[in-house]
């Protein structure tokens, strides 16, 4: 799919987001349901996003949500929307008995790019520190932990439905500032007002930057998958060093 943040969501590039992801899952769906059961089994990647958005609170994190957590069908924001059409698409193959992940992503952080490389930026300039509040959650999984929980569902046939994949430990973007400040050895004191990023990126700043969700992975927990890197800075210390 097109890449969630890496351009200013403005009409085209929404519908190019959209399209991007429903059309292929959609032709993929349809082929296992034409297999049947000599279909493969069917992983779709999505993201934690189809929770929707949960506002930054005074203190500590909003209610956890996980994969029994009721889905709100009338919230407004695109990344919701985004995932609930792409986990839709997914119903041809699931009429057909196939069986279907539907994986829900957290922020995935690891070594050489993706997240973690625009987030340590501003660090390198002695600009890091919190957004808005800082008190939005940030779900996250380590990369190596994504792999292995794609492992481990591939080997518990059981297993089918939605699955979070992400870590059990879920911070405040505050927190996450304070850990690589730490983990870099550079000041994380600055603070970047959201009205600038909303002026700057609109949605996807709200939607992204400003806003979260706390996601726990219930599923992978209580089927006995072990996180290798359960905590964030045990993640950062490896994904940084």
């Amino acid at each position: 799919g097109a890449g969630i943040a890496d351009k200013r969501w403005t009409l085209v590039r929404k519908q190019e987001i959209v399209t991007s992801r429903i059309q292929a899952t959609t032709t993929l769906a349809h082929l296992c349901a034409d297999l049947g059961a000599a279909a493969p089994p069917f992983f779709n990647a999505s993201a934690v996003g189809i929770y929707g958005l949960q506002k930054p609170q005074a203190k500590g994190l909003p209610p956890a949500r996980d994969e029994t957590t009721p889905l709100d069908h009338t919230t407004p924001d695109f990344a919701s929307h985004i995932v609930k059409q792409w986990e839709a698409a997914t119903k041809p193959a699931q009429d057909k008995n196939v069986r279907v992940i539907l994986m829900r992503f957290g922020v995935v952080l690891g070594k050489n790019g993706g997240a973690l490389t625009k987030m340590t930026m501003p660090f390198n300039y002695f600009l890091g520190g919190k957004i808005g509040s800082g008190q939005q959650p940030f779900s996250w999984v380590c990369r190596v932990d994504l792999c292995r929980a794609i492992d481990f569902l591939l080997n518990h046939a059981e297993i089918n439905g939605p699955v979070n994949i992400v870590a059990p430990e879920c911070v405040t973007q505050a927190q996450l500032a304070t850990t690589i400040g730490k983990i870099l050895n550079k000041p994380s004191f600055m603070i970047t007002p959201a009205l600038v990023l909303k002026f700057a990126f609109g949605d996807m700043a709200k939607e992204i930057l400003v806003n979260g969700q706390h996601v726990t992975p219930k599923v992978l927990l209580d089927n006995g998958f072990t996180f290798q890197y359960p905590d964030l800075e045990s993640t950062l210390q490896y994904a940084l060093e």
